[in-house]
């Protein structure tokens, strides 16, 4: 299809989420040379529903500094009330003029609750490079993330099995271990991404390279150390 197909796509009133999201994000591949689709996407930022608006953010952010004349409105959309939205809002400014405003909210989603925000947060403070360096506070308490899922346990059960029966401890479950592996491994991933600006990060990677229970988080931290310690 050619832009001006998805811009209608994008504008069309009884279009599906669905195909507005497919559509934005052709947008976005395309880039700079999309210019002709940014007052549409300036308007879509204002969508009732948040995942139209985040990716809207995404594909003026991938039109880049072309997009100059949406960044009044992405500055407004930084008050958002998704936090989803405020990180893809953020990052657009990034791309568009290596906005100052775009890493404090970064880093502020890498605290929120839903693992997802905050592995999405992580992966795109590692996606500004060196200019995340601030940052590195953040991403060596997201290196720790089991923490993040403390009170988070399965609740206590009877086991029918025990003689008397008795209370089973709650316990961590398989899916929450997986989230945390997840977020540790963004997290190493994105100081590597930083590089030598993370060099204070260096100590901790080391030990999760040698001793983290998840081998894929073991091999990222290995990685970002050879992106980090001058050899």
């Amino acid at each position: 299809m050619k832009l001006s197909e998805w811009i209608a796509e994008v504008s069309r009133k009884d279009a599906s989420q669905w195909d507005r999201l497919v559509a934005m994000g052709e947008i976005a591949a395309i880039g700079p040379s999309a210019e002709a689709a940014i007052p549409v996407l300036i308007r879509v930022l204002r969508d009732q529903d948040e995942r139209v608006r985040g990716k809207a953010a995404e594909a003026l952010g991938g039109i880049g500094p072309a997009a100059k004349s949406a960044v009044p409105v992405l500055v407004v959309s930084l008050d958002d009330p998704s936090e989803d939205v405020r990180l893809s809002v953020a990052y657009s400014l990034w791309q568009i003029e290596s906005s100052k405003q775009a890493l404090p909210v970064l880093r502020h989603g890498t605290g929120n609750p839903s693992w997802i925000v905050r592995s999405r947060a992580i992966s795109l403070l590692g996606m500004m490079g060196p200019a995340a360096a601030p940052a590195v506070p953040e991403l060596l308490v997201a290196l720790q993330a089991d923490a993040a899922f403390e009170g988070q346990e399965e609740a206590p059960v009877l086991d029918l099995n025990s003689d008397p029966p008795r209370m089973r401890p709650p316990q961590v479950s398989r899916e929450m271990l997986d989230k945390a592996a997840t977020i540790r491994g963004a997290a190493a991933h994105a100081l590597g991404e930083i590089g030598p600006a993370s060099e204070a990060a260096a100590p901790a990677l080391r030990r999760v390279a040698r001793s983290d229970p998840d081998p894929d988080v073991r091999l990222k931290a290995r990685d970002a150390l050879t992106r980090i310690v001058a050899r």
